[in-house]
């Protein structure tokens, strides 16, 4: 690192210079036009975090961001802190201007500049001393009318301490966060040129930005603009000049800067110099804009600075530098998911499913690794390299079969890019199936029901629990329901308890296949589901009418049903249905039975409480032609709360496709602790509570646990802390 901390006292910031100070993680001194940064200001999940991880540092809004978070991008693709592939993560902080403009503070702002007398002029109009007030002296502290933020006056050092200790201020990036550094932007509110009414913070501006470097010397500060103090011709400035204190300077708009050639030359004279610092170029380029791109990269890459292009939103993460390095270091990037997004039984085999990556060196091959040990690893499992994989037009997905397997036993996947150069990605999306597989099952519809045996249940938690023997009419009463797919059809399956006599009873079953319950006929005007179709009988009909309860329908082809004794089957093709059997995509159902003579009274609803419930069944994936895969199935394993904790923590977790699930807890052996789960759990959001006073005979005391959720799609792990 190039930058040097100042010896620092109120009042009296320019002065001794000290020896460098060291940063808690090595990398900023490497940061030239091989690196690459990112700059995103949106929240963050498992996807993102992968994805920031391929950067070697990450600007970021850290009210976006969990302490666990964090801690997961800092340590990079491997987990573990102080290696290779840590990120250097740095939180953004506005030091020139206050997002609120009406913070009371101690009454005596706003202020402004008297310049015949040299003097700060407070108005006592009960805000904030910081604000400032000098476009018009009318009381109230000058918005900038682009963001909507208040400028300040950076020498306030009220503002200093406001800026260390609110909630999202230095302290909680720094400390609370333990994020790397500090992003100061605003620093350009405190410009000294002629016609700018707050030229006069100038030098405090600096003097703010040298306390920063006294509180928290073993930190990265990161500079945004802030140009003009690193020019001479700028007398006050220059005199005040910040770069004792940075460990880098970012160039904002830089290709749009008519005059960033000049400005160029003075930030490198500056940089260069014994307590100098690093330097990188970001600007705003539609990714169409491929010219522009290109020419502010080839200018960046000659002053040896780090480069980034985005949208003026900063919410995306976009890879134009990443792969256009004259040596290409960097891994394949994956176009839309991360990983595996299909796996697919059959007999012997499983079939895996991938979306496109993008890479500089081409060509890109596939990695396949199989294991069926738990807990999964890349370093355990059987490597098939370079496979012969198939790309799908269709659905624009490579496709491969991985054969040989042992029928009934469950395999763990994960497929990687490899570039020409060896780069291998590092995802870990953990998909898993056992051959020969219900995602192959053919439901044939003859009144035999052996097909079914091993398809649960679809009223099971969290789906209402339909109980029997509630109604009168103990013949119609509605007692289990079933439903599957395959790659072509949605299959149902359902009882009562006697059996289906079509001339005593209507039955219904009410289809939302938008999952949306403001469209489509809506059962009794009930928010329960908005039908899209309906079997009623032995006859599929289409809603037509306007919404609501409006009853209007026509006949729809397709369906297959049949009826023994008291059950029945039905199959209906999705291309009748208009549905895509992809992941994340579902169908909402509502099971209603009806006398078939006077006075044609309601009989029994499935879920009972149908006026604020339905039965939710997710699509098993079967197949991929025509998949979308923008929203793969995702487990998710949250944060356990409270952590730390003692004795008891919660832990939610989601399954996104209903199969076997677990939740496990170890310790840092990979001693099996606790099985909080050890069920089938259909589509929903779960709680397990962890008590460390009932460990499975392995010793509970304070220190750091890892709790695990297996579904036959993800392996997901978590830490936390026990502290008694």
């Amino acid at each position: 690192m190039a930058a040097s901390l100042a010896l620092l006292l109120l009042g009296s910031i320019h002065g001794v210079v000290s020896q460098p100070s060291s940063l808690q993680k090595p990398g900023v001194e490497k940061l030239d036009s091989t690196s690459d940064y990112l700059v995103y200001y949106g929240s963050w999940n498992a996807e993102k975090l992968f994805r920031a991880k391929d950067f070697d540092l990450v600007i970021l809004e850290p009210s976006n961001i969990t302490l666990d978070q964090a801690s997961e991008l800092r340590n990079g693709h491997d987990g573990v802190e102080g290696t290779s592939d840590d990120v250097l993560v740095i939180g953004y902080i506005s030091v020139g201007e206050d997002y609120l403009g009406s913070r009371t503070g101690d009454g005596r702002g706003p202020c402004y500049w008297a310049w015949d007398s040299s003097t700060v002029v407070y108005e006592n109009h009960g805000l904030a001393s910081w604000y400032v007030d000098d476009a018009n002296h009318d009381g109230t502290a000058d918005e900038n009318s682009t963001w909507g933020s208040y400028y300040v006056n950076a020498a306030d050092t009220a503002w200093w301490q406001f800026l260390k200790s609110n909630p999202n201020g230095s302290d909680h990036t720094l400390v609370a966060l333990n994020l790397d550094g500090l992003f100061l932007d605003t620093i350009d509110s405190a410009s000294p040129f002629s016609t700018w009414p707050y030229r006069w913070t100038t030098k405090g501006m600096s003097d703010l930005i040298g306390w920063l470097r006294q509180q928290y010397p073993g930190k990265i500060l990161f500079a945004n603009r802030g140009l003009f103090y690193f020019d001479p011709l700028y007398t006050t400035a220059y005199a005040n000049n910040i770069r004792p204190y940075i460990d880098a300077d970012m160039y904002e708009s830089y290709y749009g800067d008519g005059s960033r050639a000049y400005w160029a030359g003075k930030i490198n004279t500056e940089a260069q110099k014994p307590d100098g610092f690093k330097v990188v170029a970001l600007d705003y380029i539609t990714s169409t804009d491929t010219a522009r791109i290109a020419a502010q990269m080839k200018e960046v890459y000659n002053y040896n600075w780090a480069d980034y292009i985005s949208s003026s939103s900063l919410n995306e993460i976009r890879y134009e530098v990443f792969h256009r390095h004259t040596v290409d270091a960097n891994p394949p990037t994956w176009n839309t998911s991360v990983g595996l997004v299909g796996a697919a039984a059959d007999d012997q085999s499983v079939h895996l499913a991938w979306s496109r990556v993008t890479d500089q060196s081409l060509p890109v091959s596939f990695n396949v690794y199989v294991s069926s040990a738990l807990p999964f690893t890349i370093e355990g499992a059987t490597k098939h390299t370079g496979v012969s994989a198939e790309f799908d037009t269709t659905s624009g997905l490579w496709q491969f079969s991985v054969g040989n397997l042992t029928n009934y036993t469950t395999y763990y996947f994960v497929a990687r890019a490899r570039d020409a150069v060896g780069n291998e990605d590092q995802n870990m999306t953990v998909l898993s199936a056992t051959p020969p597989a219900t995602s192959g099952v053919v439901i044939t519809v003859n009144g035999d029901f052996s097909d079914w045996t091993n398809i649960s249940s679809l009223n099971q938690p969290p789906n209402p629990v339909e109980p029997t023997g509630d109604v009168s009419e103990s013949g119609a009463d509605i007692a289990n329901i079933w439903v599957t797919n395959s790659a072509e059809n949605l299959c149902l399956s359902y009882t009562v308890q006697s059996t289906f006599a079509y001339s005593s009873y209507f039955y219904h079953v009410f289809f939302d296949t938008d999952e949306n319950a403001g469209t489509g006929y809506r059962y009794q005007d009930s928010a329960a589901v908005g039908a899209e179709f309906m079997v009623e009988n032995a006859n599929l009909w289409k809603y037509t009418g306007t919404g609501g309860s409006n009853w209007s329908w026509t006949p729809a082809g397709g369906m297959t049903l049949a009826t023994s004794g008291g059950r029945l089957e039905l199959t209906i093709p999705f291309t009748t249905l208009a549905v895509t059997p992809a992941s994340g995509n579902g169908v909402r159902i509502l099971l209603q039975n009806n006398m078939a003579s006077t006075p044609y009274s309601l009989v029994d609803v499935a879920p009972d409480s149908f006026a604020s419930a339905f039965y939710r069944y997710g699509f098993l994936i079967t197949g991929f032609k025509g998949r979308d895969v923008s929203s793969p199935a995702r487990a998710e394993l949250m944060q356990s709360y409270p952590n730390p904790f003692n004795p008891t923590t919660e832990i939610t977790f989601s399954v996104a496709q209903g199969g076997p699930t677990s939740v496990i807890v170890y310790n840092l052996l990979g001693q099996e602790v606790a099985t909080l789960v050890d069920e089938y759990k259909s589509p929903g959001i779960y709680t397990a509570a962890f008590d460390a006073r009932r460990g499975g005979g392995v010793p509970v005391s304070s220190g750091v646990y890892y709790y695990r959720l297996v579904t036959g799609h993800s392996i997901l792990t978590r830490s936390m802390m026990l502290l008694k």
